[in-house]
């Protein structure tokens, strides 16, 4: 008895019946559009958006788990308000656009409130972030290119970014994003025009653990070109990503693939595979980086290269006016250009690399690094030149830290968050050790100890944990 039941002088519900009484009203049937706000449910699913639509300022749009949408057309849904997608790991909120003819868009053009999306499925939407951080959290955006030029701290942790079918940017422009832990695949084949793919463009932050793959490839044609970047004109900390890059096109055409290009700040202990350059342009620290296959390793770049591994780059390691120091060359066309300054501590033997990436227990780059104790490795040792670094200790203790209420965001005044420590011996002797907390910040330097040093006897098997709160300053 409360559907249609409503004082008649309120907004009509998303549906365009009158208002239904209760926090949830009853979705009839019928395509949405105006404003919309409200619960929607997998009961009362699929929702269809049939015009544009939005969620007026000061309401929320709640989507529960299991709720499927479909635009009927190349509409935009505005969020003035609140979106809130509250999908789960095995019951996602699904919500399906259209590519024709053009991209159904999704806005947050809120002043006042922030979006949170996690569990969700998009396909074929344009997301165009607002003045508002917006937070996506483990959700699969297929055919969804982001663009965040207007907007500042947006975060996006564990989440797939897929396009097959398309020529675009998967993410464009933001300043201080966060972007933690996502696989961004973009991969595009062209029959006689140029293909173009990108991952992350002129977009600044913090970019780390993300497994970038950007292919371009054009045929049918002598003169169509391709391109292919990983990160394209973006500023920050780059660290532990996998990047890799590739491009091809007609015969005569001139393609280019980067898995860096012009970009400025922190790049470190990242993963990298190229068939042009690896780096090019780029502007600030460089160490700890593994590049393979390329045919310029790093390319125009003015610093100091420390710590690192060119394996296989056909032309030069690197080329440009810069030092290299406590490096590892081979199997390159030439090690560096006659331009580059070589430092102390380079080797030029085989890396003894395995499963692509990973130092052999018999490599020559373990504890071949930098001496300087600022690079030393996570296990105490001498840094050991690469990305991945040979864990002298993990065949007997293993620390593992987890946090709670993950993805965790704490305020411009400061805050808190809580995580648990875990501490094994894996072996079945015992391990007696030092166990100590860094934090790396923002700028890639080390603070710390922020827990310990505490000096500990660890039976065999020995399993042990503990909750704890870190406080963030402002």
């Amino acid at each position: 008895p409360c559907i249609d039941a409503g004082d008649p002088n309120y907004p009509p519900d998303p549906d365009s019946t009158r208002s239904d009484m209760g926090a949830f009203y009853y979705e009839s049937g019928g395509a949405v559009s105006g404003p919309i706000s409200g619960g929607w449910t997998a009961e009362n699913s699929p929702y269809l958006i049939g015009n544009n639509a939005y969620i007026p300022a000061g309401d929320t749009l709640r989507m529960l788990p299991g709720t499927v949408v479909e635009f009927t057309g190349s509409y935009t849904l505005n969020v003035c308000g609140t979106l809130l997608i509250e999908g789960e790991a095995d019951d996602s909120v699904s919500i399906y656009g259209v590519i024709w003819p053009s991209l159904s868009q999704l806005y947050f053009s809120s002043t006042q409130t922030q979006s949170h999306l996690q569990y969700g499925y998009f396909n074929d939407f344009g997301i165009n972030m607002g003045p508002m951080p917006t937070i996506i959290h483990r959700c699969q955006l297929n055919h969804c290119p982001i663009n965040a030029a207007i907007s500042s701290g947006n975060v996006l942790t564990e989440s797939t970014l897929d396009n097959d079918a398309h020529r675009m940017e998967l993410i464009t422009g933001g300043s201080d994003w966060t972007m933690i832990g996502n696989y961004l695949d973009n991969d595009y084949s062209a029959f006689y025009e140029p293909a173009v793919t990108m991952g992350i463009c002129s977009a600044s932050g913090t970019f780390i653990a993300n497994t970038i793959h950007c292919s371009a490839s054009s045929s049918g044609g002598e003169w169509c070109y391709a391109i292919a970047k990983g990160f394209l004109n973006c500023e920050g900390t780059f660290a532990h990503n996998y990047v890799s890059v590739y491009a091809i096109g007609g015969f005569y055409s001139s393609d280019q693939d980067a898995a860096f290009d012009e970009c400025s700040g922190t790049c470190r202990h990242n993963c990298i595979s190229a068939h042009d350059y690896g780096i090019y342009n780029f502007s600030g620290e460089l160490f700890n980086n593994t590049i393979r296959n390329a045919s310029y390793g790093i390319k125009n770049y003015n610093g100091t290269v420390r710590n690192s591994i060119f394996y296989n780059c056909s032309t030069y390691g690197i080329d440009g006016t810069c030092v290299v120091r406590y490096s590892s060359a081979f199997d390159c066309g030439s090690p560096y250009s006659s331009s580059v300054t070589v430092g102390p501590g380079n080797i030029y033997e085989d890396p003894l690399l395995v499963n692509t990436w990973y130092l052999d227990p018999n490599s020559p780059c373990i504890d071949a690094g930098d001496p300087d104790p600022f690079y030393n490795d996570p296990d105490g040792t001498r840094d050991d030149m690469g990305a991945k670094y040979f864990d002298q200790g993990a065949a007997f203790a293993t620390i593992t830290l987890n946090p709670y209420g993950a993805p965790i965001q704490i305020p411009a005044n400061g805050g808190s968050f809580d995580f648990n420590i875990e501490i094994q011996n894996n072996g079945v002797n015992q391990v007696t050790g030092n166990v100590w907390c860094n934090v790396v910040l923002p700028n890639g330097t080390l603070s710390g100890p922020l827990l310990g040093p505490t000096n500990l006897t660890l039976p065999g098997g020995f399993i042990g944990d503990r909750d704890r709160t870190q406080t963030v300053p402002a």
